[in-house]
């Protein structure tokens, strides 16, 4: 009766009588043997129907895919909503229902039917799938619905376009549903639809999906904008290479977002994003360079945190992948975003900018002495404000990063960083009190662990930010290597390893006096350190299972004995042997020292019984 092939008037009269009962009180029966039975007919009524089926398919198409929703039952979507506390396992599952669901009688026939979808079709359909794309309480429903706007976009792209701009809308508000399945469903489809789209649609969704990583501050929202690139980029390239000055910043800037156990996965998103619409890092930067250099400043400001944080990462790669072929007028401005950004109070992820600081020191520092040399007191001002910070973790990274950049552009600033830390270091007047600090701090043992965790960044900024001029060297020797001393016994391994580190520095840039064989007081000196540096290196080398303080330690070992041997002093060779010779023996009868250690040390004491035969 509904047959094609039995003539167009009776077979249309057919359908038009069959279909409504069919739809709107078989599949909606809350009894399921009527609703197996109407849709058993359903199937058999489009499959010989056919194209009687084209005026149809509007009311046809969203009933089945909101019967695919209603027939799935409730328990899923309960247990799917008990696990919203677990967005991964939660989208996972919700996947997995949707790819179910496209096997399920109803879907077969949407699928079957949709072949007869002309433009006439969808002028009714396309209101319909958006009702369902914007409302439908089913995820399996909604998810249908997105899976024939895909295949629409391949079967009928001429006819889609009219129609492209409206379920475009829909699929966009929709990346901000709660369920991340639903999310990740319409980004793929919105990727599918830019096949259809007119030009002016992609310029808006791209602005939009711009502003929405900008300015949103839910994480589920930038993840959506992450999956919609990357859909765009999997099924319509062109596109997006069509656009990529406005989609690669976007994604140079999140791939610096700060990795965590739930962001792993968008921020390969964003990497495969980043990677494919480039020709590789340097090569990204440096073909979207202007368009980054405009983005920056706008995350910097952003009120968010974790964007201003973002935002520093990527300035600091800039400078590292630029290296020296960075503009100076590139470098220029990025130094200036950082000071600016340094203004005001503390905030979480705000060490970032003093990192990317160091980073622009690191890899152009003589450009940065060109573009700081009006203004380097500027820089050196806010590099030692924020040291002074009260926030722990966050002043050591200021130490830290202060130290390298005051290393890299050779700033004499020693005497401002050694007067804004010695007080929280030990002198050697406290060494009978207790190990580290004075004996007040120790009585609480919280305020002594933050005293060590200080000194640790104290340490390393001291040991970068060791000055090159000599008389600022000689004036500040005595009373650093004085806190080495008193420091090395009592601490933590951490801060052992950051001593040697510092010791090394120290002893790099230290020349024995010009006038050491003729000054008393000079030899006196000179004799009052070595005594020093050789009890420090003695009580490290002693230090069991630290593999790595002991390398380093033999290192500086082998710094002071080059410093021995410029001295051609007897007096400094026998009195520094006869403090080390006893850790050295330790060192090469401890069955646990590595080979290579054991080796090194028997050829810095081979050296210095050679030093002494020399000198006698």
């Amino acid at each position: 009766m509904c047959d094609a092939t039995s003539g167009s008037k009776s077979g249309e009269a057919a359908v038009k009588a069959i279909l409504p009962p069919l739809l709107e009180k078989g599949l909606t029966s809350t009894v399921s043997e009527v609703r197996a039975v109407c849709l058993a007919t359903l199937m058999k009524v489009t499959k010989s129907a056919g194209p009687l089926l084209a005026p149809h398919l509007g009311v046809l198409i969203p009933a089945l895919l909101e019967a695919t929703g209603e027939m799935e039952g409730q328990q899923l979507n309960y247990i799917s909503t008990r696990l919203g506390v677990d967005q991964d396992v939660q989208e996972k599952l919700d996947s997995a229902r949707m790819a179910a669901s496209r096997s399920t009688p109803t879907m077969e026939c949407v699928n079957y039917v949709l072949q007869y979808v002309d433009s006439s079709a969808l002028t009714l359909l396309v209101p319909r799938l958006v009702d369902i794309i914007r409302g439908n309480p089913s995820i399996v429903s909604r998810g249908g619905a997105a899976h024939v706007v895909t295949t629409l976009t391949h079967q009928c792209p001429l006819d889609l376009q009219a129609f492209t701009g409206k379920l475009l809308s829909a699929f966009l508000n929709g990346l901000s549903d709660r369920n991340p399945a639903v999310r990740i469903s319409y980004a793929g489809c919105i990727g599918h639809l830019m096949r259809t789209a007119k030009d002016s649609s992609k310029e808006k969704l791209f602005n939009k999906l711009k502003a929405w990583y900008m300015e949103k501050e839910d994480d589920a929202n930038r993840a959506a904008v992450a999956f919609t690139f990357q859909a765009v980029n999997r099924h319509n390239p062109d596109v997006m290479k069509a656009y990529a000055s406005a989609a690669m910043p976007i994604a140079f800037l999140a791939m610096h977002e700060e990795k965590n156990t739930t962001n792993t996965e968008v921020l390969e998103v964003w990497e495969e994003v980043w990677l494919d619409g480039t020709p590789g890092s340097e090569g990204g930067i440096r073909l979207y360079q202007t368009e980054i250099m405009d983005l920056l400043p706008q995350a910097l400001c952003s009120n968010q945190w974790p964007v201003k944080a973002q935002a520093a990462r990527a300035i600091g790669t800039v400078a590292t992948k630029l290296g020296g072929t960075i503009q100076p007028a590139v470098q220029k401005r990025l130094i200036g975003l950082l000071l600016t950004g340094l203004e005001g109070r503390t905030w979480d992820g705000k060490e970032c900018l003093l990192r990317s600081l160091a980073d622009i020191a690191t890899s152009g520092a003589e450009m940065m002495v060109a573009n700081m040399k009006e203004e380097m007191d500027k820089l050196v001002e806010a590099l030692l404000k924020e040291c002074r910070k009260s926030k722990l973790e966050y002043r050591i990274i200021a130490l830290e990063s202060t130290g390298t950049i005051f290393n890299e552009l050779k700033l004499d600033r020693f005497k401002e960083i050694y007067e804004m830390v010695a007080d929280h270091l030990p002198k050697p007047a406290d060494e009978d009190e207790k190990e580290n600090g004075n004996k007040d701090d120790m009585d609480d043992q919280e305020t002594s662990q933050k005293q060590l965790e200080l000194q640790y960044g104290i340490l390393t900024c001291l040991g970068l930010a060791w000055p090159e001029t000599k008389e600022t060297a000689e004036a500040y020797l005595g009373k650093v290597v004085d806190h080495l001393e008193t420091m090395a016994q009592g601490t933590t391994r951490k801060n052992q390893l950051a001593i040697v580190k510092c010791l090394g520095n120290v002893l790099k840039n230290w020349k024995i006096p010009v006038d050491f064989a003729s000054n008393q007081a000079s030899k006196d000196s000179c004799g009052e350190i070595f005594s020093k540096i050789a009890k420090i290196i003695s009580t490290l080398l002693l230090i069991p299972k630290y593999a790595q303080l002991r390398t380093e330690t033999l290192q500086v070992l082998s710094q002071a004995i080059k410093l021995l041997v410029d001295s051609k002093s007897s007096d400094l060779v026998s009195l520094f042997k006869d403090e080390i010779t006893k850790s050295l023996d330790g060192v090469i009868k401890d069955l646990g020292s590595d080979p290579n250690t054991k080796t090194t040390a028997r050829d810095l004491k081979t050296a210095l019984n050679n030093l002494t035969e020399e000198k006698n």
